[in-house]
C-alpha cells in the first residue's frame, strides 16, 4: 500500500522577547587635575606613580630647558628638576639663585618640582625613587656626549632608564653659555629666557660693562 502524503508543520512564528528596560545613564567625571587627584590624601592607585628626574647646572635656565621640561611633564606624572651646583665649573649664579629663577617658569606644571643636588646623579635619583632620567638633544653633536653619559649611569644603575627629548626647532640654537655670551655684552636676551632670568642675566653683567 503506498504510504499517505506526509503533512507539512505548520511553522511557528518565534516569540518575541520584551526589550531589556535602558540602563540609568552615568556619567564618567575626568579630573580636570589628574596629578592633584592623584596625590590627594588617601588616594591609593593600583599603578605606581612614575617620576623622572631632569638634572642640568641651568645657569641659567632657558626656554629650551621649559620645553623640554613640559615634554616630560607629559610623560610622567612627576618630574624633578635638579639643578646641580657645579661648583668646578664656575657658574655665574648660585644654587639657589638659580632655582629661584626656575620655579617661576614652571609654575604652570603642577606636578614639577625644583630642588638641588651634589655627587653622583645615580645616587640622587635612587634616593628619589626615580624611574628616569630625562636630556635633552638639541643637535646631533648633543649625542656623543649623553651618549656616554647615558650608558655609564646604566652602568652604575641599570634600573634607572634614559630617555632623550628633543626640544622644539626655534630653541635648537639655543643654550645657556650662548645667553650668557650675548648678555654679558649687551644682546637682547628676551627671546631665549623668561624675563625674570633676562633681567637677572642684565643685573650680573652691568658691573663689567663700560
Amino acid at each position: 500500500m503506498p504510504r499517505p502524503p506526509r503533512r507539512c508543520k505548520r511553522p511557528v512564528a518565534p516569540r518575541l522577547r520584551k526589550p531589556a528596560p535602558p540602563r540609568p545613564h552615568r556619567a564618567r567625571v575626568i579630573p580636570q587635575n589628574l596629578f592633584a587627584r592623584r596625590t590627594a590624601p588617601g588616594f591609593r592607585s593600583a599603578v605606581p606613580m612614575r617620576h623622572c628626574i631632569y638634572p642640568g647646572t641651568f645657569d641659567p635656565i632657558t626656554y629650551g630647558h621649559i620645553d623640554v621640561l613640559s615634554r616630560a611633564a607629559r610623560l610622567f606624572d612627576r618630574v624633578t628638576v635638579a639643578v646641580a651646583e657645579s661648583a668646578g665649573k664656575g657658574p655665574l649664579f648660585t644654587s639657589e639663585q638659580r632655582v629661584a629663577m626656575i620655579v617661576p617658569g614652571v609654575a604652570h606644571l603642577p606636578n614639577v618640582t625644583v630642588t638641588t643636588f651634589s655627587g653622583l646623579l645615580v645616587e640622587f635619583c635612587m634616593a628619589q625613587q626615580a624611574d628616569a632620567i630625562i636630556r635633552g638633544l638639541r643637535a646631533l653633536s648633543d649625542f656623543e656626549f649623553e651618549f656616554n653619559m647615558a650608558l655609564m649611569n646604566r652602568h652604575l644603575e641599570s634600573r634607572l632608564e634614559t630617555l632623550f627629548v628633543m626640544p622644539n626647532e626655534q630653541f635648537s640654537y639655543t643654550s645657556s653659555t650662548l645667553v650668557k655670551q650675548v648678555a654679558k655684552f649687551g644682546g637682547d636676551v628676551a627671546h631665549f629666557v623668561p624675563p625674570n632670568v633676562a633681567a637677572a642675566l642684565k643685573s650680573a653683567f652691568a658691573p663689567n660693562r663700560t
